[in-house]
Parts: structure tokens; C-alpha cells; sequence
């Protein structure tokens, strides 16, 4: 007669983590590329983390899975990847709390872009987006009414 162990053999969930990285990893770069361009492009505060995002985010992937795996088992992991997926949404969070998005209604032209930047010596993202249209994108701090005035003398906002 052959011993029996008492306890089910402990399975090996290593394939699994790895596929749980690579979103994390790719999730991250597309965040940090896209967001993370206009936060440094603006010289937004906190704009620096950027470039770790997908290292954090694996880092607590990873840390957060051993440190609460013994309390909640599998669930523990599950609870780390979505902090994981919460700090990929570091870079759209410094871009949205530090920066004031414009609607203009076209591209500016070359001549209109000079213009713009002399007398409003800030910096701006001149960016397009498929569900927001076309935005100019400035720091917050630096938001003035006169440049409304300016776009719409230029038309390139939309009236009212």
C-alpha cells in the first residue's frame, strides 16, 4: 500500500503570471508613450513617474500578489493586478489634473503656431483625438481668457 498525501499537490499558476505581465507591460508603455508625452511636452508636475509606470505597475503586481497571497489565496492576486491597472492610469490622471484641454475646431497653420507661441510664451500640445476632436492642451496655471480670443480671431475656436 502507497502512502497518500493529505493534502492535493499545489499547483503551479506561473504561466498565468507571465500572461498577467505582458498587458501591464504593454498597457504601461501606451500610457506612458501617449500620456506621458504631453506631461513632459507641458513640464506638468509629476510628469517624471511616467517613466516607470510599467515597472510599477508589474513591481506591484508582483509584490502586492506575495505579500497578500497567504490572507486571500488567489484572490490576492487578482486584487494586485487591478492595482497594477490602477497605476497604468497614473499619466492620463497627471494630464487631466494639471492640464486644460481647448476644442479648436482645425489645425493651426505654421504662421498661427508662431504667432501663438509669441504671444503666449507657455507651452501647449497641439493633439487630435478620435472621441474628443481636435484640443489644444496647456497647463492649467497658464489658462487665460485672452487666448480664447486669440483662437477665435484666428477661428479656430468654436463659437458658442
Amino acid at each position: 500500500m502507497t502512502a497518500r498525501p493529505s493534502s492535493p499537490p499545489k499547483k503551479n499558476y506561473r504561466l498565468l503570471h507571465v500572461i498577467a505581465v505582458v498587458p501591464l507591460l504593454i498597457g504601461g508603455s501606451d500610457f506612458a508613450s501617449v500620456y506621458g508625452s504631453r506631461a513632459h511636452a507641458l513640464s506638468l508636475p509629476f510628469s517624471s513617474l511616467t517613466y516607470f509606470v510599467p515597472l510599477l505597475a508589474v513591481v506591484s503586481y508582483i509584490v502586492g500578489g506575495l505579500l497578500l497571497r497567504t490572507r486571500l489565496g488567489i484572490f490576492a492576486w487578482i486584487a494586485a493586478y487591478v492595482l497594477g491597472c490602477a497605476i497604468i492610469g497614473v499619466p492620463q490622471l497627471i494630464v487631466t489634473h494639471y492640464a486644460q484641454a481647448i476644442p479648436v475646431t482645425r489645425w493651426l497653420t505654421p504662421q498661427e503656431k508662431t504667432e501663438l507661441q509669441l504671444r503666449f510664451p507657455h507651452p501647449y500640445v497641439h493633439y487630435s483625438s478620435s472621441s474628443e476632436g481636435i484640443r489644444l492642451l496647456i497647463r492649467r496655471s497658464d489658462y487665460d481668457a485672452s487666448l480664447l480670443v486669440f483662437l477665435r480671431s484666428i477661428h479656430a475656436y468654436p463659437d458658442a
